[in-house]
């Protein structure tokens, strides 16, 4: 397999809830399932919402996908009542709540003050693979990727505490040796009991409090480290680095912002623009510089890989703050 990670778009939730439902870990209700594509398309919306697609680029393209993760950043609130539910497919209990006044989903501005404040909770909804089993070769190189695509979409939060329920005892073993702890497996649920041990429902957790003393945990090292951006990007301007993170094109990045090409250009100069002025010694001819003139304008896809590779070693950049 050649596997790679890209941020999922709109177009891919069909085959994602198939996927989902062909893996048959999480339990849902006909009405549940029904209704989960146009969930899942107004949660893209939202800034609280990652949706990664794990693909096979060398097979066909429609035999690419392998797997596909959903994260979700909640209120805290909501966090600890999933803590003391007792109850399994807390996937459930979130989408009865999206769109109504209770949803558990924070808006960017709560994201930003709670980045900046105490940190964020993040509730892994979904991550259904393909291959699966234990014994699979192949689960091994989609957990590696897998892994990329975690950090991808949360290195740069201040995190305050991670929430999963993964299926099978190997996935909940395979969390508890990275630290997490095993907080419920929902023996005494009367609807978990009768399933197989490769789909029995286990919630892992792991807290900043509890992730350990080591100062190079390798959770620690930068999922629990707050560090302000420096480049202060707006809200525009970072999901379009997001994507371009990923290897899109300008092309494909106008589709996915619903924008025009010349759009996308603009913004590309908007962003060099702001890293020029916030830290010029990024680019040696900075005097030199400027992203309007067609001089500017002929050393851009340069200076895009200057910026790209910038953030991509300092993810906080593309987080909300406020303060």
């Amino acid at each position: 397999m050649s596997l790679r990670f890209r941020l999922g778009l709109a177009a891919d939730l069909p085959a994602c809830v198939a996927l989902l439902h062909e893996e048959g870990c999480f339990r849902a209700g006909v009405g549940l399932w029904a209704r989960l594509p146009g969930l899942w398309r107004s949660m893209l919306d939202s800034p609280a919402v990652q949706l990664v697609v794990l693909e096979d680029i060398a097979a066909a393209p429609v035999a690419r996908l392998r797997g596909c993760a959903i994260s979700v950043i909640v209120r805290d609130d909501f966090i600890a009542e999933l803590h003391g539910r007792g109850h399994p497919w807390s996937g459930a209990l979130l989408y009865e709540r999206i769109g109504s006044r209770a949803s558990p989903l924070l808006a960017e501005h709560e994201i930003a003050r709670a980045n900046a404040g105490d940190g964020v909770d993040v509730l892994l909804l979904h991550h259904p693979l393909r291959h699966r089993a234990p014994d699979d070769p192949r689960l091994e190189a989609t957990l590696n990727v897998g892994m990329a695509a975690f950090f991808f979409c949360h290195a740069g939060f201040y995190v305050r505490s991670v929430l999963w329920e993964v299926y099978g005892e190997h996935f909940a073993r395979l969390l508890a040796g990275g630290g997490y702890r095993q907080l419920d497996d929902f023996a005494a649920h009367a609807s978990v009991s009768a399933l197989p041990s490769e789909r029995r429902p286990f919630l892992m957790g792991l807290h900043r409090n509890i992730a350990g003393e080591r100062a190079y945990d390798a959770n620690a090292l930068w999922l629990f480290r707050r560090e302000p951006p420096s480049m202060r990007f707006t809200s525009a301007q970072r999901r379009l680095l997001r994507l371009a993170l990923t290897g899109l094109s300008d092309r494909d990045i106008a589709a996915a912002l619903n924008v025009s090409e010349n759009a996308v250009r603009q913004g590309w100069r908007a962003i060099q623009g702001r890293a020029q002025r916030v830290l010029p010694a990024l680019f040696p001819d900075a005097q030199a510089f400027d992203p309007v003139s067609a001089a500017g304008s002929e050393r851009g896809p340069a200076r895009r890989r200057v910026v790209l590779d910038y953030v991509r070693q300092h993810m906080h950049e593309l987080r909300p703050w406020a303060g």
